[in-house]
């Protein structure tokens, strides 16, 4: 995926601020790359440009060669098929179990129970996290809402997990194993991008990008 000429500003209490301006980005044939830069200097915006959900800039957006138009509904069948999020919050559901929270993206991809249940079990236990099959995620630490919406990203195995500051609330320890579980699924062939201000987390990737004065740039 690529933007080219990313020109991206809002209205803070009716003065315009730019966040980006005639800017690009290429994900190439990287395995993992960190986005890093100050906090408010446009990290998380990009992950929501890029996963379709901010389409409100001046841009042009390319999957592979082909143009997107900026569309909810383009850029919402981009996403459900190829892209996973991990956000700050971790949007998890709180009316439903661990179990259920895992199982439901498992679900709209028609898998059927047994899988599920197997593919559940598997990933808690990759992130030890398997006594917590049947909690609710009200009673859960603000580490254990991390891993789990972690859990849900990797359970459908996408081909780029967008992750959003993903180790913040993890131990150094947890955060380790956390970084190891990404490699193995990157040679599985799953792609990262991950905003962050871990220096531990950008030393994982494989290039690391940087956000200043509006542009995104490759650290050299």
């Amino acid at each position: 995926m690529r933007i080219e000429n990313l020109t991206k500003k809002y209205k803070n209490h009716m003065k315009e601020q730019t966040i980006f301006s005639k800017t690009s980005f290429d994900f190439k044939d990287y395995n993992s790359i960190a986005l890093c830069g100050r906090s408010g200097s446009g990290k998380s915006t990009l992950l929501s440009i890029l996963a379709g959900i901010d389409i409100d800039y001046v841009g042009d957006y390319f999957w592979g060669e082909e143009y997107l138009e900026k569309t909810r509904k383009d850029m919402a069948n981009i996403r459900l098929k190829n892209i996973s999020l991990i956000s700050q919050d971790f949007c998890l559901l709180y009316d439903r179990s661990v179990y259920e929270n895992l199982a439901f993206p498992l679900k709209l991809f028609g898998m059927k129970k047994k899988e599920i249940s197997e593919n559940i079990i598997d990933i808690l236990k990759l992130l030890e996290l398997d006594d917590l099959i049947n909690e609710y995620p009200a009673k859960l630490s603000g580490g254990e809402k991390q891993r789990i919406a972690i859990a849900r990203s990797l359970i459908i195995k996408p081909e780029y997990i967008f992750a959003d500051e993903p180790t913040s609330e993890l131990d150094e320890l947890t955060e380790k194993k956390v970084l190891e579980i990404f490699k193995k699924y990157q040679q599985e062939g799953t792609k990262f991008l991950i905003a962050t201000h871990s220096k531990e987390v950008a030393n994982s990737c494989e290039v690391i990008y940087n956000i200043q004065n509006y542009k995104i740039l490759m650290n050299k």
